[in-house]
């Protein structure tokens, strides 16, 4: 059943990715005045959509992939003289039309990512990992504990640190480093920086 769910998220997250891909050239098209025929959401044959103005919005029978058809892509078609035909725009027009497809999948990319740095998201408790750190926590050199401690539960920077525990600025630098490792090691996850 999880597997099915997992399937859904995925066709979901490929769907807006692709549609995000997709309206970049549909967008950097409408802008240099190319004549758009479809915006489809999958492939083969098309099930249900709208039109608006010349454009037939469809979605298609096979949802994995899109696509934007623009006037005289295909290059066989016989509105060659058209001035809104793709192949008549000069050609820096048409590398921006097609360079804004992948364009917005970096932004959607940067986006997603800033969103998720933005927001903080809890861990749950678990009973045995905390004992693991704690267990960890006591076999550390005191000073090494201590630094830990409040480097993590006080959010201090290690001059303060160094200045609270009258030790050297590189000791508890050194100090930190180490008891954050041993403490990742035994709880078995990677050092995060």
């Amino acid at each position: 059943m999880q597997s099915i769910e997992y399937l859904l998220w995925f066709l979901i997250l490929i769907g807006v990715m692709i549609n995000i891909h997709e309206a970049g050239h549909y967008f950097a098209a409408r802008w240099f005045d190319v004549k758009i025929d479809a915006f489809s959401f999958g492939f083969g044959t098309r099930l249900f959509g709208f039109r608006r103005g010349e454009t037939d919005f469809r979605f298609s029978a096979i949802p994995f992939g899109g696509y934007v058809k623009m006037a005289g892509e295909l290059g066989n078609e016989d509105s060659t003289n058209d001035p809104r035909n793709i192949l008549a725009k000069p050609r820096w027009q048409r590398l921006i039309i097609y360079f804004a497809g992948p364009f917005m999948n970096i932004v959607l990319a940067v986006g997603i990512l800033t969103g998720m740095y933005m927001v903080r998201f809890d861990r749950l408790a678990d009973a045995e990992r905390s004992a693991e750190v704690a267990r960890a926590l006591r076999s550390l050199p005191e000073g090494q504990r201590n630094a830990l401690t409040m480097f993590h539960m006080e959010g201090l920077q290690y001059q303060e640190i160094a200045a609270r525990l009258g030790v050297p600025l590189g000791t508890v630098a050194t100090w930190v480093m180490r008891a954050r490792k041993s403490v990742a090691t035994a709880v078995g996850v990677t050092e995060e920086s």
